[in-house]
């Protein structure tokens, strides 16, 4: 049994592809990636200048995350299309 997919339905399918493979690489970069940040902040004398370190690192790490979960999903983009292209011919 074969089963046809719409054009439309495969694109949807290739992007969810995509973001799921770009967020599962981007958790796992800025998970590794956040423990400089907050190890330095970690250090800072206790007080508010600790909060005002750990929020900041918050932050970086947020602005990583989004940064490099775009970066990753236009990739896995790129490389899925030129697979499936690939694969037509």
């Amino acid at each position: 049994m074969v089963t046809i997919i719409a054009p439309s339905q495969n694109n949807k399918i290739l992007h969810l592809q995509a973001a799921m493979g770009a967020s599962i690489a981007s958790m796992f970069v800025t998970s590794v990636a956040g423990v400089l940040p907050f190890a330095l902040a970690y250090t800072v004398p206790e007080g508010i200048w600790r909060n005002i370190a750990f929020i900041m690192s918050g932050i970086i790490c947020v602005v990583f995350l989004v940064w490099f979960g775009l970066h990753a999903y236009k990739e896995e983009i790129k490389l899925m299309t030129a697979n499936h292209v690939n694969s037509d011919e």
